[in-house]
């Protein structure tokens, strides 16, 4: 094991126990939080315990005694100001495929800035999806769900999807391409219903997919499957999508520039 791998593996196992203490602070303080969140959201709450979300009311409580050494290392400290970056905000761990934790992002609905990414040391958006601990079961099924961000990945999940993923933003990345195009049935890509939506479908280079629109009126999926008849309607067609997408790329070929729309 090389010297990078031995650092790597030691910084992963504190960072991954220092989440975990946070997560086991704010349940005991904050029981009803997931609640409030489900309840906001229309997403169930078993869908955010699995995700391991948590709630951070004070940037203080980032400030873990036996972690202080570290902080900067986790990502929780803005180089701005040198201040805790979350208050008043839903944390969501982001994992990789073995299910550790390598950073977390902060979410508040009601602020013009939704999401504040940590920045913990070895994590790059540019690289990682949310959701890859997940990415064994997408090989399995051989299609995953891909979104922009991490609610309307999490409202699939609500509807029993849980190979759907949040590409975090809207920026081109050949790496993120070429691990989903490893499935051999494709992506059921669902961008958000605004200009930066229309700029990420010109960035998904997917060999096979079929393209998803979110319904009029509502700016992404998330906050439409926040109503029963949309909730209703999609896990009516859903399987009816999934079993299409399955016998349109059951060859195995690349169709280039061969989305369908439904």
């Amino acid at each position: 094991m090389t010297t990078y791998e031995q650092n790597y593996e030691k910084f992963q196992s504190r960072f991954n126990n220092y989440i975990k203490e946070l997560q086991a602070r704010s349940y005991d303080k904050y029981p009803d939080k997931l609640k409030e969140l489900s309840e906001l959201r229309k997403i169930p709450v078993e869908v955010f315990e699995d995700a391991g979300v948590f709630f951070i009311e004070h940037g203080m409580e980032l400030l873990h005694p036996s972690y202080l050494d570290a902080v900067e290392d986790f990502g929780v400290i803005s180089p701005a100001n040198n201040m805790p970056i979350y208050n008043g905000r839903w944390v969501f761990p982001i994992k990789d495929m073995k299910g550790n934790i390598i950073n977390h992002v902060g979410y508040r609905p009601d602020m013009n800035e939704r999401y504040v990414y940590g920045t913990a040391k070895y994590y790059s958006r540019l690289n990682d999806l949310y959701g890859m601990e997940y990415f064994p079961l997408a090989i399995q099924e051989g299609y995953a769900i891909v979104t922009e961000g991490i609610t309307d990945a999490l409202a699939f999940r609500g509807l029993g999807y849980k190979n759907s993923f949040a590409w975090c933003g809207v920026r081109e990345s050949k790496y993120k391409n070429l691990i989903l195009n490893r499935l051999p049935y494709g992506i059921i890509k669902v961008p958000d219903n605004d200009e930066a939506g229309q700029r990420t479908i010109k960035r998904w280079d997917f060999n096979r997919s079929f393209l998803i629109r979110t319904p009029n009126g509502f700016k992404d999926t998330a906050k439409a499957l926040e109503y029963d008849e949309w909730r209703e309607h999609y896990r009516q067609c859903f399987p009816l999508i999934i079993n299409e997408l399955k016998r349109t790329y059951s060859d195995g070929l690349v169709y280039k520039d061969y989305p369908v729309a439904l």
